[in-house]
Formats: structure tokens, C-alpha cells, sequence
């Protein structure tokens, strides 16, 4: 797909043509799939110039252009709030791998992820020679080897492995699919014979040429340029992803989930068409079909119905697009399945509350720990040793100390005052009379339970060694 001209790109940028003519091009190349890691078969880049002229997936999503061709303008999403990019050389650690950071669904996210699949890909591609006819074919050895490649350029879990290798798989054929496209181009097979691309072997190009020739296999990607050519809506998130926008609109959010609607919304948006410009396309093309779907989307969402939905089945997405099949669900990007986001759905939402819960603690603690360096500013004057401010104060005939009680990681669990009264011949515990309880999880150090059981103006025993002074004098009103 080429690009138009100079003006007309910009004129799409504003959203005014800058011409009476048209300043639409075909969005859908039937001819050719997608390569994912926004280079050649053979690791070269199409854009020389290093922009954003195509924006491959991260995650392996087919889009409706060609591998090595450009996106058009209206699919391309300005992201003119993003953060400066880390370089890659500013993260390498000193075991010389890169850190790279997944979500709860195993999808890669964060400054690294751009060249996760960018490096993925030309592993697959040296190790995997395309005479191989499917992925089931490739040896166990060579698989192994990619995932010991991978983990030797980034920090990758081992849980990650068969996502890893399922995206290796997906963009194997991409790159498959960029040789065909050569292949294609040819008149006879001894042309295609004749044009062996870079880096890869003559015989097992011979070998890939006559898997190609055949009848089989020609009826077999005329089926899949039928079926590409009935795509229904692309994303427009380019390299950044659908999982990195998940991402983000996550760590916005105060409850720290998002709807799968709002994130399809987010990530589908189109450059406004004109009606004028409507009618140089076919109705039914992708052009015009992607647009009114992202539209009705948009409309039920708002209605009273769909707002708010969770069921996948039943959100404003399904009821337009149809229900998802199987090995894919709208809007989460490639390589999520249903049952995999419904089989992960518990454990993703006590992940979801630990994490708000944790937050809020140490949120609470940084509250208080703030309070007390206010109180013991306050507290300490000139001429004043600070020292006598750790010390027993004596209260309705009671002689107790305001405390800290800490865990074993050194955490502060509970602040309270320290009960004389109480046998002072124990070496190993106080008798603590608890004010506040900060981490309600924390383990009783005597006695089963945690700290969510006790309340204020109760007395637990704590040992020594894990209580501290709280410096502040306070007006023992209790």
C-alpha cells in the first residue's frame, strides 16, 4: 500500500483536506498478512526512516495491510501524553539482560516490549527454516532452543514460556507469509527459485518453493485472503499495543479495572470521515464498516442495557460484532483466549483487591508516619532533651509509653502504649494497650488469629525485641 502524497498526509492529520480531492486509500491488502515484529523476513526494517509507518502487534493481532506496508493515517493514534522512551542500554542489568514486564495474562507490557517481539521474531526466523510446513512439525529441540535464546536477551519467567512460544509461532508465519508473497510475485517456479532472500539457505528455499508450487497450498491462501478481506475492525494502537493501553487505563483507574467496552473504545479510533469521502468507497468495505461498527459500539454503550456490563457474551462489543469464537477475545489483543481470561478471572481479582488493600496500607502508614516527624518537630524545643520524650508517662495511676509495634520485616503493624502496670518481670513481652492497627493481616505473636480481631483499648502481648518508642508526647486522653 503506498502511501499518498505529502500534503494529503497532512491534510489527514488536521482532519481537513487541504484538496477538493479525495484523501482516502484502501486500508485492506487481501494479498499479504501482517508481520508482527514490523520487519521483513528477514529482520530488515520497512521504514527506513524509523517512524510509524507500520505498526506491527507486540501481542500478534493481524491487521488488515500488509506486512511491509505502511499503515494509513487513520488508524494511527497520536499519543501525545505518552512518557519519554527508555532506552533499552539505560535497563540492561549486570547480567546483560533486559527486564521485561507482563500483565496478569501473560502479555508483554512496559518500555521493553516494542522489541520483545521485534527479537523474538528473528530468533524464530535463524533457528526455524520455513521448508518446515507447520509449527507442529518444528522439532522439540528447536522450540526449546528459541525459549533459551529469549531468556538469555530478557528477564522472561518460565510461566511465560507457552505464551512465548505461541507468539513465536505466530510470527514464524507472518514471515512465511512475506515469502509467499515473493513467490507469488513470480511467473514460474524456476523464477521462484531463482529470487532466494537473504540469510536463508538454497536448499531450503528449494525445499519452501515446493511446498508453495503446489496446487494445495495455493487454494489453501486463497481462502485466507478471502477471509481477511471480511475483517471487521482493526485496532489503532500500533506498536504501543492493546495490552500496554490496557495497562495504562488500569493504573487510572481508581478501582483498577477496566471494562473490555471502554477498552475497545480506546483502542479503535479512526480518523472522522467525510460523507463526500464515504462515497468514493464501497458500503461493505473495510473503510466504512470498521467506522460503524466502533459507532453502534459507542451508542450502546450508552444506553441504560449495556452500560457498565461485564458478561463478554452479553457487552456492548458482543451484541455488534457477534460473540467471540474460540482462541479469541475482542479487545484483549492476540493470544488471549476466553478460557483462559475466564479461568484467571479469580485469581486476577484477589490479585486486583490485595493489591488496592496494600496500597491503602502503605498509603495509610506513609499518613502516619508523616504525622509522627510533624509531633516530634513540634515536640522538641530548645534546651529540651529529646530524650524525655520516650518516656512512661503516668496516666489515672498508670505508668505506659506510647510505641510502635513492628513485624519481623521491620513493618510498623499497630501503634499503642506499653501497660506497667502490668508484670514487668516478663523479658520477652509487653502488655500493649493498642491504639490503631495499620496491617489487620499481621499474625498475633501470642495466640491464633491476626490483628483484625483486635480492636482499639484491647491488650495483646508483643515481644520486645519488635517494639519501639513512638517520640511524641501526646496528651494521654483515654
Amino acid at each position: 500500500m503506498a502511501r499518498g502524497p505529502r500534503s494529503s498526509r497532512i491534510s489527514l492529520r488536521s482532519g481537513t483536506p487541504t484538496t477538493n480531492q479525495p484523501t482516502w486509500i484502501p486500508l485492506v491488502d487481501t494479498r499479504r498478512s501482517p508481520s508482527t515484529n514490523g520487519s521483513d523476513s528477514h529482520g530488515r526494517s520497512p521504514n527506513p526512516s524509523g517512524g510509524s509507518g507500520s505498526h506491527p502487534s507486540s501481542q500478534g493481532e493481524h491487521y488488515p495491510s500488509g506486512g511491509s506496508e505502511p499503515w494509513h493515517e487513520a488508524l494511527c493514534q497520536t499519543n501525545s501524553d505518552s512518557k519519554p522512551e527508555i532506552s533499552e542500554e539505560s535497563m540492561i542489568g549486570d547480567d546483560q539482560r533486559l527486564p521485561i514486564d507482563f500483565n496478569d495474562i501473560g502479555q508483554p507490557i512496559g518500555p521493553t516490549k516494542k522489541t520483545y517481539a521485534t527479537k523474538l521474531g528473528k530468533i524464530t526466523r535463524n533457528l526455524v527454516p520455513p521448508s518446515i510446513k507447520s509449527w507442529k512439525q518444528v522439532p522439540v529441540p528447536l522450540k526449546e532452543e528459541i525459549w533459551r535464546s529469549l531468556s538469555n536477551a530478557y528477564m522472561v519467567p518460565e510461566y511465560i514460556k507457552a505464551k512465548a512460544l505461541k507468539m513465536a509461532n505466530l510470527l514464524w508465519k507472518n514471515a512465511k507469509t512475506e515469502l509467499k508473497a515473493i513467490c507469488d510475485d513470480c511467473s514460474s517456479v524456476a523464477e521462484m527459485r531463482k529470487r532466494i532472500p537473504k540469510n536463508l539457505k538454497k536448499e531450503d528455499w528449494d525445499a519452501f518453493v515446493d511446498i508453495v508450487s503446489k496446487g494445495e497450498d495455493k487454494e489453501v491462501r486463497e481462502r485466507m485472503k478471502r477471509a481477511r478481506s471480511k475483517l471487521k475492525d482493526a485496532n489503532s494502537t500500533g506498536r504501543r499495543g492493546i495490552a500496554q493501553r490496557r495497562h495504562e487505563m488500569e493504573q487510572a483507574s481508581p478501582t483498577g479495572k477496566v471494562l473490555r467496552v471502554d477498552l475497545y473504545l480506546a483502542t479503535h479510533v479512526y480518523q472522522e470521515m467525510s460523507e463526500e469521502d464515504r462515497l468514493q468507497f464501497d458500503p461493505l468495505s473495510y473503510e466504512v464498516t470498521s467506522r460503524d461498527y466502533v459507532q453502534k459500539v459507542m451508542e450502546l454503550n450508552e444506553t441504560d442495557e449495556f452500560r457498565g456490563e461485564t458478561d463478554l457474551d452479553k457487552d456492548a462489543v458482543a451484541k455488534v460484532l457477534g460473540r467471540d469464537g474460540r482462541g479469541v477475545v475482542r479487545g484483549f489483543g492476540g493470544g488471549v483466549s476466553k478460557t483462559e481470561l475466564r479461568a484467571s478471572a479469580v485469581s486476577r481479582e484477589l490479585l486486583r483487591k490485595e493489591k488496592l488493600k496494600t496500597a491503602a496500607v502503605e498509603n495509610r502508614v506513609r499518613n502516619l508516619e508523616d504525622t509522627v516527624e510533624e509531633l516530634r518537630s513540634l515536640s522538641v524545643s530548645p534546651g529540651t532533651n529529646s530524650s524525655n520524650n520516650t518516656q512512661p508517662m503516668n496516666v489515672d495511676g498508670q505508668r505506659v509509653q506510647y510505641v510502635v509495634l513492628r513485624n519481623m520485616r521491620k513493618g510498623a503493624v499497630t501503634f499503642g502504649r506499653i501497660d506497667r502496670s502490668a508484670d514487668e518481670n516478663d523479658d520477652f513481652y509487653f502488655l500493649v494497650l493498642i491504639d490503631e492497627v495499620v496491617i489487620h493481616t499481621e499474625p498475633l505473636c501470642v495466640g491464633e488469629g491476626t490483628l483484625s480481631s483486635v480492636k482499639h483499648g484491647d491488650k495483646i502481648l508483643w515481644p520486645k525485641h519488635s517494639v519501639g518508642p513512638w517520640p511524641v508526647v501526646l496528651d494521654a486522653n483515654f
